[in-house]
């Protein structure tokens, strides 16, 4: 049986990818080469996939423990 994928779905694999598996790569996949991006901080953005990349990168080195996320 053929399981049809939610845009909730997606939201919350990119999330385990990004803060619970803390896995650059696998998160990054979700993304486009476009892809802009703004965070809550100052001087947090990102144009562009490899801009991202280095963003989520850095973002895990800063973040030193895991952590999950509930859409709700």
């Amino acid at each position: 049986m053929e399981r049809n994928t939610t845009a909730g779905d997606t939201v919350q694999a990119f999330c385990r990818s990004w803060f619970e598996e803390r896995d650059e790569e696998a998160a990054a996949r979700f993304l486009s080469e476009d892809v802009d991006f703004v965070g809550t901080g100052r001087d947090e953005f990102a144009f562009g996939l490899g801009e991202m990349k280095e963003y989520i990168r850095q973002d895990i080195r800063e973040i030193l423990e895991p952590f999950a996320c509930s859409l709700i």
